[in-house]
């Protein structure tokens, strides 16, 4: 982290952690385990799951029966576990590149299939109703990789749902960690532009029906622009 006088209340409070973290981190704890736990505290923090259901009520995907549902970048199964108990009788998948994660998800969602990405290919050609990237297409190398296995996945009535950081929001950040407590996952390789995730969405044969911009700064709702607004929502299908 850059120590400028604003981020010193964060890297104050971020060094605390560590030292009430020092005995689980003496007992050899890996990073993937280390990164799944700090992805989930994040998740509960701000109620992820509330607001993909809010997602899903928004898109009135109550109603159209799924049968496969994939998870793109699942971490430890949060996610599975709410579309399981949202689509009672429908088939999850869930892949990540965190074997430690993927273990743990299972647990989580015991009749559920996750497997490494790389194995990607047991979810047959055209089979998938709905697939969710929630959070983890900024961090893919190569996104148009990624969106052409997921066109691959979905049946040709079939939707992706993706939910990115707004590029904007974070270049219009003003002190942003005094005052809005917001840290950006220094692991992240891009963010994305409404108009720039559309183009990769096209590049990659996905025709993007709906997106928008949605989140606000946690203590400024006056502001009402993209600018303001933290992340990205797209709903694409096949072109």
């Amino acid at each position: 982290m850059h120590l400028s006088p604003l981020n010193l209340p964060y890297a104050f409070g971020d060094l605390l952690r560590c030292f009430g973290r020092m005995p689980r981190c003496l007992t050899g704890r890996t990073f993937g385990e280390k990164y799944a736990a700090e992805v989930d505290r994040k998740y509960t923090k701000f109620d992820f799951a509330k607001e993909y259901e809010a997602i899903l009520d928004d898109l009135n995907f109550e109603a159209c029966g799924f049968d496969r549902i994939v998870d793109y970048g699942c971490n430890t199964g949060l996610t599975c576990a709410m579309l399981s108990r949202r689509y009672e009788c429908t088939q999850i998948f869930g892949f990540d590149v965190n074997r430690y994660a993927l273990a743990r998800a299972q647990q989580r969602v015991p009749w559920g299939s996750f497997c490494h990405i790389s194995e990607s290919d047991r979810c047959d050609t055209g089979s998938a109703d709905l697939v969710l990237m929630t959070h983890s297409l900024a961090f893919i190398e190569d996104p148009v990789l990624a969106l052409r296995d997921i066109h691959r996945m979905l049946k040709p009535t079939g939707v992706l749902v993706i939910v990115t950081p707004n590029a904007r929001f974070l270049r219009a950040m003003v002190l942003k960690n005094l005052f809005t407590g917001y840290r950006s996952d220094q692991n992240r390789l891009i963010d994305y532009t409404q108009e720039g995730l559309t183009e990769l969405l096209r590049e990659a044969g996905l025709e993007t029906l709906k997106i928008r911009a949605t989140g606000e700064l946690p203590h400024l709702p006056v502001f009402r622009s993209d600018r303001a607004r933290s992340r990205i929502v797209a709903v694409a299908s096949k072109s």
